[in-house]
């Protein structure tokens, strides 16, 4: 069983995960001897093999008198020796675009791991 899901998941590496993410975690730094604090975003993982795609084909669209924000659900694959966590921050390299998404919640499996996350932009950005 463990050598058919290497092989599966060396299959999936090779021919499905054709893009690319890396992940941000914030943390919240001390500034100096006061009592603010400062987020910061340090690099979890770095070029992390994987696919993303549409998450069903729900965008919703939020209009104001000077904006309008667009939010997009997409799904991210990718190995299950990776662990995202919830808001964590991703930049997907995907088809010579760079997605900015936020992570929602993991679904780990024998052979791979599904990751639900959000794109939100304002409307007239790619």
């Amino acid at each position: 069983m463990k050598i058919l899901i290497a092989k599966l998941k060396n299959s999936l590496r090779k021919i499905f995960y054709n893009d690319s993410c890396d992940v941000y975690r914030a943390t919240l730094e001390k500034v100096g001897k006061t009592d603010d604090y400062s987020r910061q975003f340090l690099l979890v993982y770095g070029n992390i093999p994987c696919h993303l795609a549409q998450y069903g084909k729900d965008i919703s669209a939020h209009r104001d008198d000077i904006s309008q924000k667009i939010t997009e659900d997409l799904r991210l694959t990718y190995d299950p020796k990776f662990s995202i966590k919830e808001n964590d921050f991703l930049e997907v390299e995907h088809a010579g675009n760079i997605f900015k998404l936020v992570a929602g919640v993991e679904f780990k499996y024998l052979t791979h791991t599904e990751l639900s996350c959000r794109r939100r932009k304002e409307g007239g950005q790619s």
